[in-house]
């Protein structure tokens, strides 16, 4: 079974790999490999329709529907590669973000898994769960990755850790554990005393502990497995995006941006400082949905595919201004409620699988007051039909293929 991991692997020399999304409409892949002068190259992209209710708020319905449909993209893509990176859809994990003792990975997983087991709430049964840590001395920090061997799957916990986001993952285990989270459990605001917080600042660390329902990572293996792949990793939409902005340097990678993911039935939204990620939300804001199939020749332009369906623009008017609204709550709250009053965002960063994502980057700009920008780039060199515009389309599964082969 592959390890649910939201460990960071930024830019390394790769071999051919794959990167694929299943969301409640679509499953998407992208098959790519690095290049000779740096730049990775992308081999083919493939995108094959569910049948409706496949998949409800990001939950398996009718996993042999699932499994028939992969194995359908699967053959069209025709992949050289088998080693496949998944990410889990944001509706079932929860992420949190927490404070503990700046101490050596290896206590700090002791603390963790003590923690899960008897003092952390998580929404699920039977959690699959890893941890990042994002700061801290150097005694406390991950070493490099290829300073640690690589393991062969146990019962116990595997270790990793993975580029300036260095962190050890641990799969663990549990029973009957209850629901969780108000804003303060969320994103890990516990207040300390005022007289002991600076003291107390310098000997704690942040960690990110990300959890999913054991069954979902199973169910993922099957899915992959079904197709003929081995799955490498699963980890959390907002770090594949990050990665592939890492790549390409659509912004500063250490500034404050804003990250929207939007897809027909949910949007994802997730703000990155300093190359940290510092909040991840899942809205559920119904789009326009695409209902064509995708279907490509090598070498076919794809500037216009899409723009001939029909679309209902006031639905797209309303979920527009909706997203816009929540962004706005988002924002404040991150601002305001998180004491961060004077950090300025430098953009917005958007893609997605919605009709007229160009036109909602405009709507998005003129009520946010900030720069919104599409995924792309000539970073990437394209050995398969030209992305052009649906290069936001496949950004997240883009950013998956980068891991590589490695965890």
């Amino acid at each position: 079974m592959g390890h649910f991991t939201s460990l960071l692997q930024l830019v390394r020399p790769m071999t051919r790999s794959l990167g694929i999304e299943i969301t409640d409409s679509s499953i998407k892949a992208v098959e790519m490999t690095a290049g000779s002068k740096g730049k990775p190259i992308l081999h083919g992209y493939e995108t094959e329709y569910l049948p409706d209710q496949a998949i409800d708020d990001g939950r398996i319905k009718e996993l042999y529907s699932v499994i028939r449909t992969i194995q359908t993209l699967v053959a069209k893509l025709n992949p050289k590669s088998k080693h496949v990176h998944m990410v889990v859809p944001s509706q079932s994990i929860m992420v949190r973000f927490l404070k503990f003792p700046d101490i050596p990975l290896k206590e700090l997983q002791k603390l963790v898994d003590f923690e899960v087991k008897h003092n952390i709430h998580l929404p699920f049964d039977q959690p699959v769960y890893d941890f990042v840590k994002l700061n801290g001395t150097e005694e406390g920090a991950a070493k490099p990755k290829s300073a640690i061997k690589k393991q062969k799957e146990s019962k116990k916990s595997p270790k990793g850790s993975d580029g300036d986001w260095q962190g050890q993952a641990a799969t663990g285990k549990q029973d009957s554990l209850g629901l969780g989270g108000e804003h303060d459990l969320l994103f890990g605001n516990s207040k300390q005393p005022e007289a002991d917080a600076e003291a107390l600042e310098k000997l704690q660390c942040d960690v990110m502990l990300i959890a999913a329902p054991r069954a979902l990572v199973d169910e993922y293996s099957e899915i992959a497995k079904s197709a003929g792949l081995k799955l490498k990793s699963l980890e959390i939409k907002a770090l594949s995006l990050f990665r592939l902005i890492h790549q390409i340097q659509i912004t500063n990678s250490n500034g404050t941006f804003l990250v929207v993911d939007v897809n027909p039935k949910a949007t994802d939204v997730s703000i990155f400082h300093e190359s940290q990620l510092k909040i991840t939300r899942n809205l559920p804001i119904l789009f326009e949905e695409k209902k064509a199939e995708v279907t490509h020749e090598e070498g076919s332009p794809l500037d216009s595919l899409f723009t001939d369906f029909n679309t209902d623009f006031s639905a797209t008017h309303h979920a527009s201004n909706d997203l816009a609204h929540e962004l706005e709550r988002l924002l404040n709250f991150y601002r305001y409620t998180l004491n961060n009053r004077t950090q300025v965002f430098d953009r917005v960063l958007l893609s997605g699988d919605v009709n007229g994502l160009p036109e909602l980057a405009v709507v998005l700009q003129e009520k946010l007051g900030i720069e919104v920008a599409l995924f792309g780039t000539d970073q990437i060199t394209n050995a398969a039909a030209p992305l052009n515009l649906l290069f936001s389309t496949y950004s997240v599964t883009i950013g998956l293929a980068l891991r590589g082969t490695g965890r």
